[in-house]
């Protein structure tokens, strides 16, 4: 396994004895439940509170940690893509070897990446796809709806010509709109100049941080056609919205004005 565990290693025998237990799946699908619990919880109304924000950033760690450890610890057991001993694995093959499996080495990548880059947040929700790698009869109805493709191809095209005509609609609408100064207090572009100092919440509590004055555009904008789609996109799966909407609401028919309404 991994060529460092052979069959015979005690750590290797351990992490079998507790991968192969019945009640180990039973362990991940709480994980799972609770995991979904915490992202319910992430709503708009949570941006401007540092407390709540902390604790979802923290459980989001702390579970995508308990997602690699399992990972890992299914790999020791079941090697990568080699066959196992029949006394170290009931001569189950490698882990990814099965396809269920390789799918969730997929989920458990992309919860890593979504911690340090803010774009895979928008798939956190993959991470229920794990229920069904777990569920032997839900990965029966995933593979009829895979089965079914074709015709669900049809309904994507749709949808997606849907978003193409409001995503050119939202680009005659707030194309350049949605740029707006680094310093919040600034409403000009011109006067969007030099530096400004800010509270910046860290671990450790506010911190006062300068910051040089940027006219910019935010992550999501309708400048063109295909990041208007990609924010319609975020808007529809509702991972990120609120920001965006706060931006819509700040937009001027000025490209280089920034207002600041109340919330």
């Amino acid at each position: 396994s991994l060529r460092i565990f052979a069959p015979s290693h005690p750590l290797r025998r351990f992490l079998a004895r507790i991968v192969l237990h019945p009640f180990f799946d039973i362990f991940i699908i709480f994980i799972i439940f609770c995991n979904a619990v915490f992202m319910a919880m992430d709503n708009p109304s949570d941006l401007d509170d540092p407390g709540t924000r902390r604790i979802i950033t923290i459980t989001d760690i702390v579970f995508t940690v308990l997602y690699i450890l399992e990972a890992l610890a299914k790999c020791i057991t079941l090697s990568i893509y080699h066959k196992v001993d029949e006394d170290d694995g009931a001569g189950l093959g490698g882990y990814l070897n099965n396809f269920w499996n390789r799918i969730d080495l997929f989920v458990v990548i992309i919860a890593i990446a979504a911690l340090g880059f803010a774009p895979f947040k928008l798939f956190r929700s993959l991470r229920l796809l794990r229920l069904i790698i777990l569920s032997p009869d839900l990965r029966v109805l995933v593979l009829s709806l895979i089965m079914a493709l074709p015709q669900i191809a049809y309904v994507v095209l749709v949808c997606s010509f849907v978003w193409l005509v409001f995503g050119i609609l939202g680009v005659s609408l707030f194309k350049g709109r949605f740029n707006s100064c680094t310093d919040l207090s600034v409403v000009h572009k011109a006067d969007c100049t030099g530096y400004f100092t800010t509270n910046v919440t860290g671990w450790d509590g506010p911190e006062e941080v300068v910051m040089e004055r940027v006219w910019r555009k935010p992550s999501y904008h309708f400048d063109d056609v295909g990041n208007a789609m990609m924010t319609l996109f975020v808007v529809a799966v509702g991972d990120g919205w609120a920001q965006i909407m706060y931006t819509g609401i700040d937009a001027s028919f000025d490209s280089n004005i920034a207002l600041k309404k109340d919330r």
